[in-house]
């Protein structure tokens, strides 16, 4: 019996653990969103249309893991690891990772600014040859 115990226990850690890193995942991709909001002008319909790849991403990656792990039961320990990484991952580890984002942002603004500005060139080469 007192093995069976020490089985559940470490099958439970295992659970919330991989809650945990299942809420810090979903932290790092709200904030990819953030940064591409923060370095692209997005409308309303971008807006909305990233919200339902955030909140369809969300739903399916907890819905994925709570079937696979745990046969689709909920625990107040699951809830407990999703809140406590959310609260860690915003509190700790954001500003970091939204630094990172910045900084790819830029690099990607740049050289789309490049590509913009080669095929303009471009163009304007061919349009002059005709």
């Amino acid at each position: 019996m007192f093995d069976a115990m020490v089985v559940d226990s470490t099958r439970d850690l295992t659970v919330f653990l991989v809650f945990f890193i299942c809420a810090q995942t979903i932290g790092v991709v709200f904030d990819f969103f953030r940064a591409i909001r923060k370095a692209f002008v997005c409308g309303n319909l971008m807006v909305a249309l990233q919200d339902v790849i955030f909140c369809s991403f969300s739903f399916f990656m907890f819905s994925g893991v709570l079937t696979v792990l745990n046969s689709g039961r909920i625990r107040w320990y699951e809830l407990a690891a999703i809140i406590l990484g959310l609260v860690i991952y915003f509190s700790l580890e954001s500003r970091y990772v939204i630094k990172v984002f910045d900084v790819l942002m830029r690099w990607v603004c740049g050289v789309w600014t490049l590509i913009k500005k080669i095929s303009k060139k471009s163009l304007q080469f061919k349009k002059n040859r005709l």
